[in-house]
């Protein structure tokens, strides 16, 4: 089962991981100071949906006859998300540690902005404690809290993907 599973994830998941990476590049150089928090960011969840329905969809049709289980899927499409965002999340890491640590500072300043911004919302949503721990641990953001982020984020996104696309793709044997 498992030989069959890599080839096709591996491969959509590695191609649409560094579309993501030019997309989010494009992004940031053409206009966007903050592409973590923006309206192109929030595009990047059609990047997991892409990698999650390619995968599946391919693996079904492709790899394994017409069919497909419910397991199956969600192991093909997660797997898959996990190659996307481990590539792309790595991408961000270097990109901001090494080549534009610039963004972090922007990041930084995002969020602070943002804490400020809505203080009465999250305070009454949450605590005066807590909100005031939230804004001090906004000074530890760093690439690779920047990066993690992104990995953990993709994970959950392309999983309810995967659990939501082998529901309406699953296909017994006949």
């Amino acid at each position: 089962m498992f030989k069959k599973l890599t080839f096709l994830p591996l491969l959509v998941g590695s191609i649409l991981g560094l579309l993501g990476c030019i997309y989010l590049l494009i992004v940031y150089k053409f206009g966007e100071a903050n592409p973590f928090y923006s309206f192109p960011q929030k595009l990047s969840i059609l990047f997991c949906l892409a990698v999650a329905l390619a995968s599946i969809a391919g693996y079904r049709q492709y790899q394994n006859e017409g069919q497909l289980s419910f397991g199956e899927g969600i192991v093909v499409g997660s797997f898959a998300n996990l190659v996307h965002a481990a590539i792309v999340s790595l991408a961000i890491f270097v990109y901001c540690q090494y080549i534009e640590p610039e963004l972090v500072v922007n990041q930084i300043k995002t969020l602070n902005e943002y804490m400020i911004f809505n203080k009465e919302n999250l305070i009454q949503s949450s605590s005066p404690e807590l909100y005031a721990g939230s804004l001090k641990q906004v000074k530890n953001v760093n690439a690779s809290s920047l990066a993690w982020d992104s990995l953990i984020w993709k994970m959950v996104q392309g999983i309810m993907f995967s659990i939501l696309i082998s529901l309406v793709l699953r296909r017994k044997a006949e």
